[in-house]
């Protein structure tokens, strides 16, 4: 809700990250004890240059996970796609940009399988990528047999991976930081995803006040609609299905729901059934306990989607807000009564 403070440890370790952060400040000062060069500027570079590769593949899974997906091959895949470039560089005697653009496509096409089959078929993430993580793997020493090894690239291309810049700095780090300032434009500033709130961000801003507040709001709602259909879809929830939930969470049947009573009985029905196929839904038509977790975690998820759109106000100008349009919402509200 609007009218909620987050504290600071609320708003940096939302989910507990603290223990972790603790845990990581031990282990610091354990080794920088111990170890005679651990806390160097040197070391320190050194860890990010063999981080990077690592860095990358989390910010890859990231929009899987924050939409409740899962990945678990994608360092299978990321091995293959390495073995092809070392395969088509040494033994097929393509050129590096080649090779590197074949190896790409190669993971892409590695991805599109994933996806088909969780997307198509509606089978388990889980289930899709660890299956698909023993596959790729398999090829990729089936064409090494485990032991050959790819070597002798050229140094201009080492250098991508393995120089520094002054001496110091490795070289793709300024790459990562690109790549890490673009996601957080995509996840934390587009309109990626947000297909009705970006159709009215092309619209003009009126020029009346209550025009204005009219525009104001219908953004933010459809904002937070498009984080909405988005934690949906990655719930697997359809349109009516959704409908169908929330007439379950207001204690309501199906049929008696203003937004669908007017469907065909059967159809209704069959989709009452497939929820209940799916654990979510009794034989009496209320929730499962598994309906209502899942309904619980699409709506955990909408809030934690719609929340940047609040988070760029300080709390003086929350507060601020909240103080404003509480009459507005009152004087609604009784004419609503």
């Amino acid at each position: 809700m609007l009218s909620e403070r987050r504290s600071w440890r609320e708003i940096c370790f939302p989910n507990g990250e603290w223990v972790l952060a603790l845990a990581l400040a031990v282990e610091l000062t354990i080794f920088a004890a111990i170890g005679e060069n651990f806390f160097t500027l040197a070391n320190f570079f050194e860890v990010v240059r063999l981080s990077v590769e690592l860095g990358l593949l989390a910010l890859a899974l990231t929009p899987i996970m924050i939409t409740g997906g899962i990945d678990l091959s994608v360092g299978s895949i990321m091995g293959l796609s390495a073995v092809a470039f070392g395969v088509l560089w040494r033994d097929g005697g393509w050129p590096i940009a080649a090779a590197a653009l074949a190896a790409l496509a190669l993971g892409c096409l590695a991805g599109l399988l994933n996806a088909t089959l969780i997307t198509r078929l509606s089978l388990p993430p889980l289930i899709v990528t660890l299956g698909s993580l023993s596959l790729f793997r398999g090829i990729a020493e089936g064409i090494t047999k485990g032991a050959e090894n790819y070597s002798g690239f050229p140094a201009a291309f080492l250098r991508l991976g393995q120089g520094y810049l002054g001496g110091l700095i490795p070289s793709q780090l300024p790459i990562f930081i690109v790549i890490v300032a673009a996601y957080v434009v995509l996840l934390h500033r587009s309109v990626v995803g947000r297909a009705l709130y970006a159709g009215l961000r092309a619209l003009d801003v009126p020029e009346g006040p209550v025009a204005r507040l009219w525009h104001a709001a219908t953004l933010l709602r459809e904002h937070r609609g498009d984080g909405h259909n988005a934690a949906l879809v990655a719930h697997g929830i359809g349109g009516t299905e959704a409908h169908v939930l929330l007439a379950l969470s207001l204690g309501m049947r199906a049929e008696e729901f203003g937004r669908i009573h007017h469907l065909p009985k059967a159809q209704l029905a069959a989709v009452v059934d497939g929820l209940r196929d799916r654990g979510l839904v009794n034989a009496a038509g209320g929730f499962t306990d598994a309906g209502r977790e899942t309904k619980d975690r699409i709506e955990a998820l909408t809030d934690e989607l719609a929340a940047p759109a609040y988070e760029v106000l300080s709390a003086d100008e929350l507060d601020q807000l909240v103080a404003g349009l509480e009459p507005i919402a009152a004087a609604v509200q009784a004419v609503d009564d």
